[in-house]
């Protein structure tokens, strides 16, 4: 087959793979092995540019492979330089010039390699890693060789740079949905995740006991006045660990207001399985803290509900233990 059709052949394949959930690693794969199929070379490696070194991610042989890997050990060798450059980094002779990588010459003519190029990955001004092809003998790589190999590596990297992006677009989307649903300062959730988890707990009920603690901090207001605003929010945030590690793994606490917290607690066994753990909390929070030198009283009104037949929303559960909540701080209860 002639090399332009064999080239459109092989920019289908590339094509083809990216179409679907792609990794950078795999098109890096197809990139070695088409390189290795329509140049006449040894062998080809692909290294990617991860903090201040190259990665080898594929070789198309032991040789090319233990070759790739003593540029990294040595952290000097054509990639390397390519990497700095941005540029196209030729030997046509290993044997003819040792001195420029003197430990990469010896190990690569021990593996039968005698000449080697390396074509940066260049997209955006950046060099995302390199492509490396070798060649069991001297000699010099000609303009449809060189224009070839740079060509492959160029539909590559427009890939890696589209991958890039997705992974990207996809970290930003998740960052805000997380802080959309999460408590910036506790990490806990916050009160439209608690919602829609109370919602989906009671949906999927099926007559197992749903319990709700709602906790309000008694005297909040007090430590922020005398200690400030730091010392309030780093007492927040050892509520939550502190009621956190009260409750059972399965349950799920959330920051519903300023120093007011919600338990979720599915599945419970018996009313009394709530009871229980209301009082391990009140136990929690009551052990001795010191935040900043500052030795603080921590205490909290608790109101439980749990799930009953005239209760079918979340609005229902929670209001019901948000009254419980201050029926318990009307009658001075810690």
């Amino acid at each position: 087959m002639p090399l332009n059709a064999r080239l459109v052949e092989v920019f289908v394949q590339f094509a083809q793979h990216a179409t679907g959930d792609f990794q950078v690693a795999d098109i890096l794969h197809q990139l070695a092995a088409a390189s290795a199929d329509i140049l006449d070379i040894a062998g080809a490696g692909v290294v990617f540019n991860v903090g201040d070194r190259m990665q080898l991610v594929s070789a198309t042989s032991p040789a090319v492979q233990s070759a790739e890997q003593i540029q990294d050990a040595m952290m000097r060798g054509p990639c390397m330089d390519a990497r700095a450059s941005g540029r196209v980094v030729i030997e046509e002779d290993l044997a003819a010039h040792p001195q420029r990588w003197p430990q990469f010459c010896e190990h690569a003519q021990s593996l039968s390699l005698r000449s080697v190029a390396s074509i940066p990955l260049l997209a955006r001004g950046h060099v995302w890693g390199a492509l490396d092809v070798y060649r069991a003998s001297a000699g010099s790589f000609d303009e449809t060789f060189l224009r070839t190999a740079q060509a492959l590596a160029d539909v590559a990297v427009a890939y890696v740079v589209m991958a890039h992006d997705r992974d990207q677009a996809r970290a930003a989307h998740q960052v805000a949905a997380h802080s959309a649903t999460h408590d910036p300062l506790t990490g806990l959730g916050n009160r439209a995740l608690l919602f829609a988890q109370l919602e989906q707990a009671i949906t999927a009920a099926s007559g197992s006991g749903i319990g709700v603690l709602f906790i309000d901090l008694d005297n909040f207001k007090s430590v922020n006045d005398q200690h400030g605003h730091l010392v309030g929010d780093q007492l927040l945030i050892e509520v939550a660990r502190r009621v956190a590690g009260a409750l059972r793994p399965t349950d799920i606490l959330a920051r519903y207001a300023g120093d007011e917290f919600v338990a979720l607690c599915p599945d419970l066994p018996t009313p009394a399985t709530l009871a229980q753990l209301q009082q391990q909390v009140q136990q929690a929070l009551a052990a001795p803290l010191t935040l900043n030198d500052t030795e603080l009283d921590v205490s909290a009104s608790i109101g439980a509900a749990v799930l009953d037949p005239t209760m079918n929303s979340a609005d229902n559960l929670l209001r019901a233990a948000d009254q419980a909540m201050y029926e318990a701080k009307r009658r001075g209860r810690p």
